[in-house]
């Protein structure tokens, strides 16, 4: 968003604590009428709304589509989850960020650590630790997501040097752990997907990112002395 006011900043907040949490959530694990739920629903079609008058079509296209009745069953989708992101055997999409950015397409690489190591400079810590490598990105976005919650709470206490500190923290992390292997990512899933839910969604994703880094920076400006 273009933030030109502080008042603009709660608003905002409240947004991307929205987005983050819901990407965590389609990501994360299989699709659940829940979930699905979630993404049809009037507050995201809303937020939709106000992403697509900052950055055009990608949002807009994305209303269209979780705006009608899905084609694809929730069985399908979870099905398409799985052979994605999960296997049988191996993910056709892995959704590790050491597997696009390390030498020899592996996990638990230097960049896992160095993911690690922000997670405990935080105080956050994965529900899923240690089962999942931290750089998967479903925990990425947990990450964002307790960041971002984090964010309102300051702002809430006036406590504007906090939020500061939130918000430098999480741009660093989505320029050196989020926005150096997503579009990769993208380019793979798009290409092995067999229904258009997940390409749809991290199009969507990438471009709030995008959006989301620009933000942020207005943000750290507005609320600076």
């Amino acid at each position: 968003m273009t933030l030109s006011h502080p008042n603009d900043i709660r608003v905002y907040l409240a947004l991307r604590s929205y987005c983050y949490s819901l990407y965590h959530l389609i990501f994360g694990a299989k699709p659940s009428i829940q979930v699905l739920d979630l993404v049809r629903s009037l507050k995201h079609q809303e937020i939709l709304d106000v992403l697509t008058v900052e950055s055009g079509d990608i949002f807009s296209q994305v209303k269209r589509y979780v705006s009608d009745p899905f084609e694809e069953a929730i069985d399908e989708l979870e099905s398409e989850y799985a052979n994605l992101f999960i296997g049988p055997e191996s993910p056709k999409a892995p959704p590790w960020e050491s597997v696009y950015i390390g030498t020899e397409n592996l996990l638990f690489q230097e960049s896992t650590l160095e993911v690690r190591h922000i997670y405990h400079e935080c105080g956050f810590l994965p529900q899923e630790y240690p089962k999942v490598a931290d750089d998967h990105i479903a925990l990425m976005l947990d990450f964002m997501a307790h960041l971002s919650h984090q964010a309102e709470e300051a702002f809430d206490k006036k406590s504007y040097g906090q939020m500061k500190k939130v918000l430098k923290a999480q741009a660093l992390f989505l320029e050196n752990h989020l926005m150096n292997w997503i579009t990769q990512f993208r380019d793979i899933l798009v290409s092995k997907a067999t229904l258009p839910f997940y390409p749809y969604l991290i199009e969507y994703a990438i471009a709030f990112f995008s959006l989301d880094q620009k933000s942020l920076a207005d943000a750290y400006v507005l609320t600076q002395g």
